[in-house]
């Protein structure tokens, strides 16, 4: 695997980003993902990793690290891994492996979960806004139950270490098309309540365009929203698991064209205090 040339640079850019050599349970923990990274061009995004691990500082190399490494001892050795979790194209047999962020309340004090303001609650009519301000939750998205998952997860929150200014302006960063969601709806989590259920964001595409019996076509990590071409994109979305409490809860005033707080009623201040 190291001999791959693409694979051998992939780990070139992992050191100069760590500042150290890539081996033992790092190197295994990388190799796991690092094809992930992959587009169908040969073309990686192994960069990317410095804005979604903050990687600029100290804690976020290290969080990195033990990310990869945390990974690593989950699956015992990349050779267990690759004998565990065979892929095949025929029958459909995928391999999806989760990368858990460890330490992600070092990055960041909140993470935004941005909404529809129009949506409901799966099988309710109870709105998404109602939801929330009578649980205090977000709506629970099943954690993965393995480091490798055969499935992709049909529901997780997609989470922003960024607040917007605006639904438009979120739209734009994030690579939201407005026929998917207004964005007019934002829950501030905080990351002490989702640390063990943080990943690192992947694709969310199920079949090939031009094959529909490939189930699995297109599965990639994507750190940085980059794949709608009609949108500007760049920023970092991880995906969040569990049913996070909702710290605040903001709704888009069009008439004034500004946030407003709609749950608790509390001063944001106060809450960046905490």
């Amino acid at each position: 695997m190291e001999e791959d040339p693409i694979t051998a640079e992939q780990i070139e850019v992992l050191s100069n980003i760590l500042g150290e050599d890539i081996e033992g349970d790092l190197l295994d923990g990388f190799l796991i993902v690092c094809s992930r990274l992959v587009d169908n061009f040969g073309h990686h995004r192994t960069h990317e990793l410095e804005k979604v691990f903050q990687t600029h500082k100290k804690e976020g190399r290290n969080c990195l690290k033990q990310s990869l490494i945390g990974l690593c001892h989950a699956l015992v050795s990349y050779d267990n891994y690759a004998a565990s979790y065979p892929v095949s194209i025929i029958p459909p047999k995928p391999a999806f492996p989760m990368l858990r962020i460890v330490g992600i309340e070092r990055l960041a004090k909140f993470v935004y979960r941005v909404l529809d303001s129009n949506s409901q609650i799966r099988g309710s009519n109870e709105s998404i806004e109602s939801y929330i301000m009578r649980t205090g939750k977000l709506p629970y998205a099943e954690p993965p139950n393995a480091p490798v998952l055969r499935q992709k997860p049909t529901f997780v929150h997609w989470c922003s270490y960024l607040q917007f200014n605006s639904p438009e302006e979120t739209q734009d960063n994030l690579q939201i098309l407005p026929e998917w969601s207004n964005c007019e709806l934002r829950a501030t989590l905080s990351t002490k309540e989702i640390a063990e259920h943080t990943y690192m964001a992947y694709n969310g595409d199920h079949y090939d365009p031009n094959d529909k019996f490939l189930s699995f076509y297109g599965y990639f990590f994507e750190p940085i929203t980059q794949d709608h071409p009609t949108l500007d994109g760049g920023d970092v979305q991880i995906k969040v698991f569990g049913a996070p409490t909702v710290s605040l809860l903001e709704k888009w005033h069009r008439e004034t064209s500004q946030w407003q707080v709609i749950w608790p009623l509390v001063d944001r201040e106060l809450l960046n205090a905490t």
